[in-house]
C-alpha cells in the first residue's frame, strides 16, 4: 500500500468533521500538506 492506514483514516475523519466531498477533501489535504512544505500529495 502507497498510504498507511493511518494516513487514510485521518483523511477520512477528517472529511467526516468538516462534511467534504471527496475532491473537497483532496483540495484540503494537498493545501494542508503545502502550508507544511512537506513533499507529499494526498490520495487523488
Amino acid at each position: 500500500n502507497y498510504y498507511s492506514d493511518l494516513a487514510i483514516e485521518t483523511c477520512l475523519t477528517s472529511r467526516a468533521v468538516f462534511h467534504l466531498p471527496l475532491r473537497a477533501l483532496e483540495g484540503f489535504v494537498n493545501s494542508l500538506l503545502t502550508m507544511m512544505d512537506a513533499s507529499l500529495q494526498s490520495p487523488s
